[in-house]
């Protein structure tokens, strides 16, 4: 596989449950060129900011470069990384519960298994929090993740 028909995405959700507030951060690198995607919200949690991360940087993807790339996505959050191998189940459920109630995030979890039909995406569960210098992989989660907590800091420090 040649470099070229890679596209490398690192995503990480941040959230402040005595705010509800949460913020989420992609990275996206191709061809050693990156681009930086954030958004916050109010009344959130740690889950959507993680989904919405990984959402909208396959959006991004889509919109600016197509369908026909390997999608490698690193991620620290293990709810993101199991939503392939409970795909099945949810479905099966229709996104219900044991009791009937719909899960939390539906329409995102929906939204993010459509995406991912329609790409070649691999995702890694990589180790938060590492120190700077382990690995190309660790020091783009980092970033990641230090942008997105210096978002939601950033709102805590003006609330």
């Amino acid at each position: 596989m040649k470099k070229t028909d890679t596209i490398e995405l690192f995503t990480d959700g941040s959230f402040e449950p005595q705010i509800t507030y949460g913020a989420w951060v992609a990275l996206i690198l191709k061809n050693e060129k990156e681009h930086i995607l954030s958004g916050e919200s109010e009344n959130s949690s740690q889950h959507k900011m993680e989904l919405q991360a990984v959402i909208q940087g396959l959006n991004y993807i889509i919109e600016n470069y197509g369908y026909k790339y390997n999608i490698y996505l690193y991620t620290d959050s293990e709810y993101v990384e199991k939503l392939l191998q409970r795909k099945e189940k949810l479905t099966r459920n229709k996104y219900l519960t044991k009791k009937g109630h719909p899960i939390k995030h539906t329409s995102d979890i929906k939204q993010f298994y459509t995406l991912e039909e329609q790409l070649s995406l691999t995702i890694t569960q990589v180790s938060g929090h590492q120190k700077k210098g382990v690995s190309h992989i660790s020091d783009c989660n980092r970033r990641v993740d230090k942008l997105a907590r210096k978002l939601v800091k950033q709102k805590r420090k003006n609330s």
